[in-house]
């Protein structure tokens, strides 16, 4: 099986590719959003759900424990609409 499908999600018409990577012995948080906005497409990028939140021990001891919290806190930005935000931003 393809690991790219099992790290990609749908939410809301929105797309979640969960790209978290190791550092040392941690696994942290990163995700690729696809979302719909008034302006159309967009593709955000949060390099760091640690960084993001400003949570430095927001780590995790395996991959798939990191994808888990990837996956659950996009689809907390996709429901308050954070991600739109961010968009109009820049």
């Amino acid at each position: 099986m393809d690991g790219s499908i099992v790290r990609t999600q749908e939410y809301k018409g929105c797309g979640i590719h969960a790209a978290s990577y190791k550092v040392g012995p941690d696994w942290i948080p990163e995700a690729c959003f696809w979302v719909h906005t008034k302006n159309g497409w967009t593709r955000m990028w949060i390099n760091s759900f640690a960084h993001f939140f400003e949570i430095p021990e927001l780590t995790f001891s395996s991959e798939t424990e990191a994808d888990a919290c990837t996956f659950r806190l996009a689809r907390r930005l996709i429901d308050n609409g954070t991600l739109g935000t961010l968009h109009s931003v820049a």
